[in-house]
């Protein structure tokens, strides 16, 4: 009996594509977790802190 059950096991292909949709959700999701944090930290971030700079910077004339 326990020997048929896994003979069935392992016929059954139903749930494997569903698996292999979910590993490649997994793995699309992982590289964009890792790019949006390497773009933070020497892409954008970097870019923003210096343009925060630059308008701190910049004197407004008086309009008197």
């Amino acid at each position: 009996m326990f020997k048929k059950f896994i003979k069935a096991l392992h016929k059954d292909e139903n749930g494997q594509s569903f698996i292999e949709y979910g590993l490649v959700l997994i793995l699309v999701t992982l590289a964009l977790v890792v790019s949006t944090r390497s773009l933070a930290t020497d892409g954008i971030g970097p870019k923003y802190t210096s343009i925060k700079t630059e308008l701190q910077n910049v004197t407004v004339p008086s309009l008197n």
